[in-house]
């Protein structure tokens, strides 16, 4: 048989031009994420305020923030860190419960930021692979049409 299959060449070109059609068609077809999203037992807290000195900014949101952390079932550690624009929390989450305490923390710094004047913006989410982000750009050596044409017609493409 395999002789018979030599001696006919046109068969083979055929098959293997088959063959790798076929694979083509698999691979574009093949639905592979190359960056899978993964949730962390983590979670971030940061709250916004007015300018203040880091200590009001201690005293006034920091403290009352990991009084309340301190009563969250789920919350394993923390840590804060407190400057003169507002206080951030890195929070580790018991292991699969992300999602419940994520929600639950959402609420409870919501209320507690209701009740103290100085917090401008409060920002709560679970450490994660697919989180949004922000992307910051200076473009310089233009005008501002040029610029600004620039930044709509080549970077926001990107």
């Amino acid at each position: 048989m395999l002789q018979f299959l030599l001696k006919r060449k046109k068969i083979i070109g055929l098959l293997v031009g088959f063959i790798f059609l076929l694979g083509t068609y698999a691979t574009m077809k093949m639905d592979v994420e190359l960056f899978p999203k993964i949730d962390f037992d983590q979670a971030i807290v940061m709250i916004d305020t007015d300018e203040l000195p880091a200590t009001d900014v201690e005293q006034l949101v920091t403290i009352p923030t990991e009084q309340m952390l301190t009563n969250v079932a789920g919350v394993k550690s923390y840590q804060s860190s407190s400057t003169t624009r507002g206080t951030s929390f890195t929070i580790e989450i018991d292991s699969g419960k992300g999602d419940e305490v994520t929600k639950e923390l959402q609420s409870e710094v919501s209320s507690l930021a209701k009740q103290i004047p100085q917090v401008n913006d409060i920002f709560v989410m679970q450490v994660s692979t697919d989180n949004p982000y922000e992307f910051y750009m200076d473009i310089t050596g233009g005008t501002m049409v040029e610029m600004s044409e620039f930044a709509n017609q080549v970077v926001k493409k990107r």
